[in-house]
């Protein structure tokens, strides 16, 4: 897999609930085996969303590999189930992905609009309700990785890694995400 796992969930598919990750739909294919390393499945790609003038790059792979499993802590602190926040403007969150781990960042706009080039589908999207954090210094990878809040022994989910250019990088917010989505 080409970038990061943002957090551990469940969506509701019809009248089933689902479990697995979420991540950014630009680096994973609709309807895809998703593997970890050259040779180890992890799951499949069951909901997929990044549209042009939309609200989110996300996707849900639903975890099929046997003997995987994560947790929801962030240094150490297990992330509040169920609960999506949208952060404060000049605020600080914290970003962890396949490069950076729990690296501190302001938030500068939590309604963006912005211009991304997904190298999977080689087109620009124009995506909207985004939060733009400063401060990161996210790199390839990392997309799809989880932005949160902490405060004491309490962290939130915010949203997940969509794009940016190591100064500013945006993201989907997690209460944009579609499908019934809860945090586990």
């Amino acid at each position: 897999m080409p970038g990061s796992i943002g957090f551990y969930g469940s969506i509701v598919d019809g009248t089933t609930t689902k479990y697995g990750f979420f991540t950014a739909a630009h680096v994973v294919l609709s309807n895809s085996t998703v593997k970890i390393d050259w040779f180890t499945s992890v799951g499949k790609t069951i909901k997929w969303q990044l549209a042009n003038n939309g609200e989110a790059d996300v996707a849900f792979v639903e975890m099929t590999g046997y003997g995987h499993s994560f947790s929801n802590k962030v240094e150490g602190i297990q992330l509040r189930s169920n609960v999506f926040v949208i952060p404060a403007l000049n605020s600080t969150v914290y970003f962890v992905g396949n490069h950076a781990k729990n690296v501190p960042g302001t938030v500068e706009d939590n309604n963006m609009d912005s211009y991304i080039h997904f190298q999977i589908t080689g087109q620009y999207y124009h995506l909207f309700s985004l939060i733009n954090v400063s401060g990161l210094g996210c790199v390839g990878g990392d997309s799809g990785g989880l932005l949160y809040t902490k405060s004491g022994n309490t962290a939130s989910v915010c949203g997940i890694l969509t794009g940016g250019t190591g100064s500013s990088d945006d993201f989907t917010k997690a209460s944009k995400i579609p499908w019934g989505a809860k945090v586990l």
